[in-house]
C-alpha cells in the first residue's frame, strides 16, 4: 500500500491466517498512526470473516515509538470498533526500537475499555495465553 490519509502516507502490508483457536495476523510497514488504526481495521475484518474473536498480531512496523497521544487515541477508538469482532488479543512486538513502557501503556489502556490486550516479546508465551 501507499496511499495518503491525513497527511500520512499509508504504508503497510497485513497477512492474516486462521489456526484453527486464533487468527495470525503478520503486520509490516510503517510506525505512523494511520497505519496503525487502518491495519487494526484490517485485523478486525478478517476476524469477523473467520468467525475467530482471538487474533495474535506479529507487529514489524518501522520508525519510533508513537507518542502518548497517539497511543491513547488509537487505543480508545480501537476498542470501540473491536467488540464484537475482536475478544483477545496478543501482540508479538517485533520491533525492538519500541518503548516498552509505551506498549504497558497501551495495554493498560486497552484493558481499562473492557479489551482482553497483552503485548509479548515471546511468541510462545503469546501463543499460550491468547488460547488460555
Amino acid at each position: 500500500m501507499g496511499r495518503k490519509t491525513g497527511g500520512w502516507t499509508i504504508s503497510h502490508t497485513v497477512r492474516c491466517e486462521h489456526r484453527g483457536a486464533y487468527v495470525c495476523a503478520a503486520v509490516t510497514g510503517d510506525n505512523t498512526p494511520d497505519d496503525v488504526m487502518e491495519y487494526l481495521d484490517e485485523v478486525r475484518e478478517s476476524c469477523l470473516g473467520y468467525g475467530c474473536p482471538r487474533v495474535l498480531i506479529e507487529e514489524d512496523l518501522k520508525g519510533l515509538s508513537l507518542g502518548t497521544m497517539a497511543i491513547y487515541d488509537i487505543v480508545t477508538r480501537g476498542s470501540r470498533r473491536a467488540a464484537p469482532a475482536v475478544s483477545k488479543i496478543a501482540f508479538l512486538d517485533l520491533n525492538a526500537e519500541n518503548a516498552q513502557e509505551n506498549m504497558k501503556f497501551a495495554e493498560t489502556l486497552a484493558v481499562n475499555r473492557w479489551l482482553d490486550v497483552r503485548f509479548f516479546t515471546d511468541r510462545r508465551e503469546a501463543e499460550q495465553w491468547l488460547v488460555a
